[in-house]
């Protein structure tokens, strides 16, 4: 039976990873700047992609296409992306071979960028790899580098080329704006975003357009989109009560030389479980991620198997604690199905033992570590099932001439209360 509900669950894994991929309404503007509405692959795109996938209808075949074949393209009322022809410096910021050159080598390339801000000037970001550099256009719509680098002064002390500061004070500031915001302004997203943001306010009142104000784009290559500001993942807390039941196998399977009637294998048993979880979901790539501590405070398993006339017992009473990762996959803004992996620390309670009918002194259940993998069904963040197995722990480990194993599978029902607001 075990089995057959383990298989279930690494078939349900394969077809949560295969299939939960998420198709949202977008656009592609070809080389010719002509717009198709379509269904894009939504990969949540840490680094900048490099090409993309899609399909016409929901049925609809889907498609790939390079970003030499597209001008831009985008969610409907989210990301965009713009092809553009550039000056990036390529510098790396590892330590070991960070350069002594202050001056930014600046190399031409074509590159897919992220539209951040839009307006009266525009703020372009391009990922890859370890690298990170943002680009900024005003009227005119050329795209220009932020020139920014790290390198090692004559004395060999880390220091930083912070040029584009001055391009923002010599190019992008008004009344509203002072020298020591300009000062102070990291390079990095959420200070540069800001920056533009109240840098196009000075001149207009309707700087935060949303793609809903963007005219139906025809065949120009004309491309004055404005999107909403991009939104902030948020951190939350949950705190969760996990009662479940379980399925528990435990045998003996190593053991002094003193025949099979010291090795048993005990029947299987189903048992309630109750516990508590913290799970802090994480403020990156849509709250996707998440991590999490769970106390099981019911694990329980009691048996007896006779073997040639001896009886052999075990009870085996613990505390269980799961350090884990989660990872959501959204079905809609309601529902969600998540595979999660995590590492168990098990303490037994002091009376937990092995014993052999008197024919030689019992064992007593050590602590023991080993792993779990699960799957599950979250709804409105509130209420959850999952299906969790445990990998073999060996709780006679501080015994040199024994060995056991302990496994179970499981179901852990969720009832979720928020602890941030």
């Amino acid at each position: 039976m075990k089995k057959l509900i383990l298989a279930s669950l690494l078939l349900f894994c394969c077809q949560i990873a295969l299939s939960q991929t998420q198709y949202l309404p977008g656009y592609i503007v070809n080389n010719s700047g002509v717009k198709q509405q379509v269904e894009i692959r939504d990969e949540d795109w840490k680094a900048t992609p490099t090409s993309i996938k899609y399909r016409n209808t929901p049925t609809g075949k889907v498609q790939s296409a390079e970003i030499k074949n597209l001008l831009a393209f985008g969610l409907n009322h989210g990301r965009r992306f713009e092809r553009h022809t550039v000056q990036i410096d390529r510098s790396t910021d590892n330590l070991n071979i960070l350069s002594h050159v202050r001056q930014s080598k600046l190399e031409e390339a074509t590159l897919i960028l992220e539209l951040l801000v839009s307006g009266k000037a525009k703020l372009y970001y391009y990922e890859s790899g370890n690298l990170r550099r943002f680009f900024y256009a005003k009227t005119d719509g050329r795209v220009e580098p932020l020139i920014y680098k790290k390198y090692y002064d004559q004395y060999d002390r880390i220091t930083t080329n912070n040029r584009y500061q001055q391009q923002l004070f010599n190019h992008m500031r008004c009344e509203q704006i002072s020298t020591k915001e300009i000062t102070r302004l990291d390079y990095k997203k959420s200070d540069l975003m800001n920056y533009f943001i109240k840098y196009n306010a000075c001149f207009e009142s309707d700087a935060t357009k949303t793609n809903k104000d963007v005219p139906k784009l025809e065949k120009t290559t004309n491309y004055t989109y404005d999107l909403e500001k991009e939104t902030k993942d948020k951190a939350y807390l949950f705190l969760g009560i996990k009662p479940g039941f379980r399925n528990s196998s435990f045998e003996i399977t190593g053991a002094p030389l003193i025949g099979d009637a010291r090795k048993p294998k005990f029947d299987d048993q189903t048992s309630f479980t109750a516990g508590i979880e913290i799970e802090y979901v994480l403020p990156v790539h849509n709250n996707k991620w998440a991590a999490f501590v769970e106390p099981t405070f019911f694990q329980r398993f009691k048996g007896s198997k006779t073997i040639e006339g001896y009886i052999n017992e075990v009870s085996y009473n613990s505390i269980e604690v799961i350090f884990g990762g989660r990872h959501y996959f959204y079905l809609n803004k309601e529902a969600k199905l998540f595979l999660e992996a995590g590492f168990i620390v098990d303490t037994p309670f002091s009376d937990s033992e092995v014993s052999f009918d008197g024919q030689r002194p019992a064992l007593t259940v050590q602590s023991g570590t080993s792993f779990s993998l699960g799957a599950g069904f979250k709804y409105n963040n509130r209420y959850s099932i999952a299906v969790r197995y445990q990998t073999p722990r060996d709780i006679l480990r501080n015994y040199m001439t024994w060995d056991s194993e302990y496994s179970n599978i499981g179901v852990v029902l969720g009832y979720h209360f928020s602890l941030l607001k």
